[in-house]
């Protein structure tokens, strides 16, 4: 049996102004490890446009690198660890 999960564009959406609005701060929306199993791109088409997000936080370059295709403005941070390898890539795109 294969699992299934439907989110909700409207309930997602609320959900992160009811935060912006509480906080009265900056936004930083983690999605990490293919936001979390829920599919990054799914979410990243849902909040893309959303000028409530002020940042993204991902676990690796290449998921930077994917949040950057659906979004050239916002600031992308990489929690997890880049090697030397990366470190060209993450500076180049100023993650």
């Amino acid at each position: 049996m294969k699992t299934h999960i439907e989110i909700s564009k409207k309930n997602l959406i609320h959900n992160l102004m009811v935060f912006k609005k509480l906080a009265n701060k900056k936004l930083m929306f983690i999605v990490k490890a293919n936001a979390y199993g829920h599919g990054l791109k799914e979410i990243l088409s849902i909040t893309k446009d959303l000028p409530i997000i002020d940042y993204y936080a991902v676990d690796s370059v290449e998921e930077a690198l994917i949040v950057k295709r659906f979004d050239q403005k916002k600031k992308i941070i990489i929690l997890g660890w880049s090697d030397g390898e990366e470190l060209k890539s993450v500076l180049k795109n100023g993650f």
